[in-house]
């Protein structure tokens, strides 16, 4: 995974043709935006569609699942990544082994039946249960995009302009607080972990 593999697609019309996705590897932890902002903005220029071929790897407990909602956004918002394969889909091993409690469920005894499921799938519902097929992320700047400090904002809209979106914005509102503001104008706020993903895991980057 190099920042040099954006740069040939953009130097080489024939393998930009060539190549229809890139997939990056935990692209927030290994690429981290402060060390690479050149290579993020770079992303926005190529043709192919970017998806993090491989990400989280995180214990999936409450603090699991925040850092899932977070990085499912904030992929979009930093370099237009529009898909995340989560490791793992299903923890199915002793928990004495490497790495226990990885995955969206959790099976470490399948024969008894119990498949448990963890803070993480929730999270992810909450964004991809809020739109429907054909939905897009607003292009950032246009919706979505970094505001000030560390706050961000990833927004959603339908395709077909006769199906009005509802397009919802995070802004800074008070310390620890956020506004939810959508396009008809109605608003609510709510309070915030802001140190709930400070410590963050392998797939958890900042």
């Amino acid at each position: 995974e190099s920042p040099d593999m954006v740069e040939q697609l953009m130097s080489n019309p024939e393998l930009s043709r060539a190549v229809d996705v890139v997939g990056l590897h935990y692209p927030l932890s290994i690429l981290p935006v402060q060390k690479n902002e050149t290579f993020w903005n770079q992303l926005w220029s190529i043709r192919q569609k970017r998806w993090a071929s491989e990400d989280y790897s995180t214990y999936s407990d409450a603090h699991g699942g925040r850092c899932l909602a977070r990085l499912l956004n904030r992929n979009y918002v930093n370099g237009g990544l529009t898909s995340l394969i989560v490791w793992d889909m299903l923890f199915s091993w002793y928990d004495s082994l490497v790495i226990p409690g990885d995955g969206l469920l959790w099976a470490a005894e399948p024969w008894s039946g119990f498949i448990g499921v963890q803070d993480t799938v929730w999270s992810a519902a909450h964004t991809t249960q809020s739109a429907d097929v054909g939905w897009h992320y607003v292009q950032a700047g246009q919706g979505s995009g970094l505001l000030n400090g560390s706050a961000w904002a990833a927004a959603l809209a339908a395709c077909d302009a006769d199906d009005p979106a509802q397009l919802f914005q995070v802004v800074p509102a008070g310390k620890d607080f956020f506004s939810l503001q959508s396009s008809d104008s109605s608003s609510s706020s709510l309070c915030i972990d802001t140190g709930a993903c400070d410590d963050m895991d392998r797939g958890c980057a900042p």
